[in-house]
């Protein structure tokens, strides 16, 4: 990553070997160790490493992927390690394409795969993209590698607090400030007015039941 390194660590022997990666950091780097480890079950035992249930990809101390077999997570690892390093020249946004009905969104509540929220959207009917992952390109929109260009009308946030049911909007400002936490690596300056253009028209949108908001979405595309 020129003159940063990040380094990937691994339970599973031979679970690196097809990732882009380099043996060492370069002499000047500056590393960021341990910041994506893939835990998986210990060798010769059904249990898995720490007692968890399936492999898992860490981001420090947070789980952000886990799967039920290991090529799964590995083909996420490589995702991931691609989003980190296009992030320098490429802008792209820790938000989950996903549709229900025809009608396009983006999911920022979190940013585990196998959330509680994220499963009970998915049994009301809600698909998420294999690419958990979307680019914002220059003419104004998000993109990500499977589904293409997006015209996403709202992004799913997290809240908390209030009545199970309320639909809760956000939108302005702090709306777009939320956006660009989602942002991988630095947000620059030129890249606002894109970001900009990408959201004009579309509110942050959340509410405590997945139940409640996937009908919410389904009304609205109405």
């Amino acid at each position: 990553m020129g003159d940063e390194w990040v380094e990937v660590r691994s339970t599973a022997p031979g679970s690196l070997d097809s990732a882009p990666l380099k043996q060492r950091a370069p002499r000047k780097a500056t590393k960021h160790e341990g910041v994506l480890s893939l835990v998986v079950p210990e060798p010769g035992t059904t249990r898995p490493a720490k007692g968890r249930r399936f492999p898992t990809l860490y981001l420090g101390k947070a789980p952000i992927f886990a799967q039920r077999e290991l090529p799964t997570l590995e083909r996420d690892l490589e995702l991931t390690l691609q989003a980190i390093l296009e992030s320098r020249t490429q802008p792209i946004y820790w938000l989950h394409a996903c549709r229900i009905d025809g009608h396009a969104c983006l999911y920022g509540g979190d940013t585990y795969n196998r959330s509680a929220y994220r499963r009970k959207l998915a049994r009301s009917g809600m698909e998420f993209s294999s690419d958990p992952y979307v680019r914002l390109t220059e003419r104004g929109t998000f993109a990500c590698s499977d589904w293409g260009e997006l015209a996403p009308g709202l992004v799913i946030l997290k809240v908390s607090g209030g009545e199970p049911e309320e639909i809760v909007e956000t939108s302005g400002a702090i709306f777009l400030g939320i956006l660009s936490q989602a942002r991988l690596g630095a947000l620059e300056t030129a890249e606002l007015r894109h970001l900009v253009r990408a959201t004009s028209g579309m509110t942050g949108t959340g509410a405590g039941d997945p139940g409640a908001l996937v009908e919410h979405i389904k009304s609205s595309a109405r």
